[in-house]
């Protein structure tokens, strides 16, 4: 998981738990301050660690989080479209741009390893068994 990733995880999870913090400020506006907190307390802390364990599991079942293009690189996909050296391929259900490494055109059907990430265009080898 890149850096920026790690800062939006944590930026979006922060915002998730403030905002479930702020509902529970609104349904205990008639209880003491001292309950209050320990609500806060509790649910903030009871979300945080949710939250990491959503995450961790999540990276344990796939091996990685998949977010931005170092997410892309290895991947294996499926040539849908060829022409000559670009065409399409198709990765975890999304039909993706694509160049092809190498001299000759790759067949439809063939599998596909993903070697770099060109703006919205992957480059793309014939995946070695």
């Amino acid at each position: 998981m890149t850096n920026r990733s790690k800062i939006y995880v944590a930026l979006s999870t922060i915002l998730t738990n403030a905002v479930v913090l702020w509902a529970i400020f609104r349904l205990l506006n008639g209880a003491s301050f001292e309950t209050q907190i320990a609500m806060i307390l509790v649910v903030g802390i009871f979300g945080t660690i949710s939250d990491l364990y959503v995450f961790r599991s999540l990276k344990e079942t796939t091996g990685e989080l998949g977010l931005g293009a170092s997410g892309m690189v290895s991947r294996i996909g499926v040539v849908t479209e060829s022409t000559g050296g670009l065409g399409k391929v198709c990765i975890r259900g999304e039909i993706w741009s694509a160049r092809f490494e190498g001299e000759d055109p790759l067949v439809v059907g063939s599998p596909v390893e993903v070697v770099e990430l060109e703006g919205l265009v992957l480059l793309v080898r014939q995946e070695s068994s």
